[in-house]
């Protein structure tokens, strides 16, 4: 597997160092690149100038020449001779500068030049001089040779122009290319170092989300920096602790399920015996106690049967079944299930319902009302008054339980729907089991709605329940 020994800031610092100097380079190289192309154009600018100041140096020196010459052929003064073969000597570096340029015409020019220059001083260090016609003759060349000469030197003065555009030129076409590789190239980096980096988390994340659902003994090894890793190791002994937790769990479900089936089974045998009069007659009245009393030892081991024998993991497995009942009959059967604990504390149900038939899942609906109401009843205070409410709103159902006790504090409030948190219980009780609110949330959360605390003016407590009747969140 690939491991870094790095840390995961360690990995994105180098990469933003990574990415970002391929442009940095880039631009180095356009920079050495321009500075090349700025000296080269500096030193044919030069040897530009050099040639034309050659060239003048030349062509004065030898008009210099000429006229010395022929002032010497009529006056013959050895000063006029000396003069003479000072401006012969000072031709030689001007012709050595213009034998630099990279032209053959030019260089037989030159050649051309130098020898009739040449032929010239010895004229001059002779003692018999040629006629003065040959002398003019000589003359008439070289200047030929410089009208040639300056011809050849414009025509090498475009040349060098064209080859620094050309130059130029392609240093752009360079830049463009270099500039544009460079972009993709840190592109193409950024992407797969970003996927180095970046795709351990998405891993991650996708083990931690199915975790989220209750899928337990992934594999959480992970290729990546040293601190993914890291991370990646905790979140595995995490699994593995909440799966010796479900574990633990599931165990004490099991061996409380087997310490209640006695007691209720026992009740249930009770109840049987009362109903079929072992004992002797019972009145109508008695008659409807153990009725209700029969009633409720039956949803209390079916209650049982759901939250203990099956662990409450699996109350997120259960099917929901939409279909049309009436929640007036619904209320109407639970109020009467409860009715013996309602008239032994004098109280009173108010029931204001806008909406009779509705979509959704009676079973958990039940379930969720009765937790709902058996808390409102332990908590109201004798001769109190429960509201219950229901109405269809945007396509939702709405019910609110309203009771008069002492309400829930803000300290508790968050924390009621929390699997076996118990509050402070009604003078005289014991402590509820603490999974009577959260069965209630759980199986509103299934059927795509929620059961909430609701903001109350008044005394008491109020929640609310509502589902939508698609059975899908809006």
């Amino acid at each position: 597997m690939f491991r870094l020994p790095v840390s995961f800031r360690s990995l994105l610092v180098f990469s933003l160092l990574l990415v970002t100097l391929l442009p940095s380079l880039a631009l180095v190289r356009m920079w050495w690149r321009l500075d090349q192309l700025a000296q080269a154009a500096e030193t044919r600018m030069g040897n530009v100038d050099r040639w034309q100041e050659a060239l003048r140096t030349l062509s004065d020196r030898e008009e210099h020449l000429e006229r010395g010459m022929r002032q010497w052929l009529l006056l013959k003064d050895p000063a006029l001779l000396q003069l003479s073969q000072g401006f012969a000597a000072e031709t030689q570096p001007a012709a050595e500068t213009l034998a630099q340029i990279p032209d053959p015409d030019m260089t037989r020019l030159l050649r051309d030049d130098r020898a009739r220059v040449g032929l010239l001083s010895s004229w001059l260090n002779d003692s018999s001089m040629p006629s003065a016609a040959h002398v003019v003759a000589q003359f008439d060349v070289l200047t030929s040779n410089h009208a040639q000469m300056e011809t050849r030197l414009r025509r090498q003065v475009l040349i060098e122009r064209r080859q620094w555009a050309d130059s130029l030129r392609q240093q752009r076409i360079d830049a463009n290319r270099t500039a544009i590789l460079s972009v993709l190239l840190a592109l193409f980096l950024a992407l797969a170092l970003g996927y180095a980096l970046f795709a351990p988390l998405g891993k991650l994340r996708a083990r931690i989300g199915r975790l989220s659902l209750g899928v337990r003994g992934q594999s959480w090894r992970v290729a990546g920096p040293s601190d993914v890793r890291d991370l990646a190791d905790a979140l595995a002994r995490l699994d593995q602790r909440l799966e010796q937790l479900e574990s633990e769990k599931a165990s004490f479900f099991r061996q409380v399920s087997h310490e209640l089936k006695t007691p209720l089974a026992a009740i249930s045998e009770a109840s049987a015996l009362l109903a079929d009069e072992v004992a002797g007659p019972l009145s109508q009245a008695q008659r409807e106690i153990v009725a209700i009393q029969q009633s409720n030892v039956t949803t209390l081991r079916s209650r049982v049967e759901t939250l203990l024998k099956h662990d409450v993991a699996r109350w997120l497995g259960q099917q929901v079944e939409f279909k049309p009942f009436s929640l007036q009959r619904l209320l109407s059967r639970r109020e009467r299930d409860w009715l013996a604990l309602i008239e032994r504390r004098h109280l009173r149900i108010v029931p204001q319902l806008d909406v009779d038939e509705v979509q959704g899942d009676e079973h958990k609906v039940q379930t969720i009302l009765d937790n709902l109401l058996i808390n409102a009843i332990r908590f109201s205070p004798d001769g109190g008054t429960i509201s219950l409410s229901a109405r269809r709103t945007a396509g939702r159902i709405l019910i609110q339980v309203a009771d008069q006790g002492p309400g829930v504090s803000p300290a508790e409030a968050s924390r009621i729907f929390d699997p076996f948190y118990t509050g402070k219980p009604p003078q005289g009780e014991s402590a509820g089991s603490g999974i009577g609110l959260t069965m209630a949330r759980t199986f509103a959360q299934l059927m795509g709605g929620d059961v909430a605390l609701a903001t109350k003016t008044g005394p008491g407590a109020c929640f609310e329940l509502w589902w939508p009747e698609s059975g899908k969140t809006s």
